[in-house]
């Protein structure tokens, strides 16, 4: 394994070295490869690393599709492994993003409004059905569930539209993804799991790292809600969204935080 890493880092320094001499295909053609190499393996680091760098990559190249898609993917994989100073760096690329116009921030305002809406809902059934009904019609979902975490297991707070819409949601698949997340939070002082820990999830269907889903798939998209202090990570609960013909936006990362902010008020 450490073998894989070492090999793994010095092609991704001799793609971003290409790309600094202005060779831009070559380079997001290695680090396209890396990518599809790594998949299998499941780590988080190693492909959260190389899908970093194919963004920086396509930043240098002007290419807005290929950093949006490779950002989304960094994202999700370095907050799977609880580590801040990973979270930090998707921030800081986030950042970048936003200053090139490839990506979105939601304004102090905006957040503060949807803080504001939250709040001015009654603790619990409310202001988790109010939740859910933010992030629906926002991520293009057809259905969504959201979860407490309370002493060490999940519940289910609200479904939306109703029961019967998000019954194609599977349990299972939120409660494997928090507890992956928490074990990839041991290694910090977490109490508990993070947010905006977005992993699509396609049911039945093989999909390779970074390609958009496929409209007619359905499946889910699953978002582990926390709430950092510090060096702490602590558990508020969790979203499932159903993927329908049309692909799941995922939700801001902003947008979750500022939601479980407002859950974990209710404790």
């Amino acid at each position: 394994p450490q073998l894989y890493m070492f090999s793994d880092s010095v092609r991704r320094q001799l793609a971003l070295a290409a790309a600094g001499l202005g060779h831009l295909s070559q380079a997001a053609a290695e680090l396209e490869t890396l990518i599809t190499e790594l998949s299998p393996r499941q780590n988080p680091l190693q492909s959260g690393l190389a899908e970093r760098d194919r963004a920086e990559v396509a930043l240098l190249a002007n290419d807005r599709i290929a950093f949006e898609r490779h950002f989304a993917n960094m994202a999700r994989l370095f907050r799977a492994t609880a580590n801040p100073a990973l979270v930090a760096q998707s921030d800081r690329l986030h950042s970048k993003g936003v200053a090139a116009a490839f990506l979105q921030a939601e304004s102090a305002a905006e957040i503060a409004k949807i803080s504001a809406d939250l709040n001015a809902h009654a603790p619990g059934l409310a202001r988790g059905k109010r939740a859910l009904e933010l992030l629906l019609p926002s991520s293009r979902a057809t259905a969504g569930r959201l979860y407490l975490f309370a002493n060490g297991e999940l519940s289910t707070l609200v479904s939306l539209p109703d029961q019967e819409s998000a019954a194609q949601l599977r349990d299972e698949l939120v409660e494997q993804k928090v507890t992956n997340f928490m074990r990839g939070a041991e290694g910090t002082d977490a109490t508990g799991t993070c947010s905006e820990v977005l992993e699509r999830t396609l049911t039945g269907v093989s999909q390779r790292q970074g390609e958009q889903p496929q409209q007619e798939q359905t499946g889910q998209l699953t978002a582990v809600l926390y709430v950092q202090e510090g060096a702490k990570l602590h558990i508020v609960g969790a979203v499932a969204l159903a993927v329908g013909t049309t692909p799941v936006l995922d939700p801001s990362y902003r947008v979750l935080d500022t939601i479980a902010r407002a859950l974990r008020r209710d404790r």
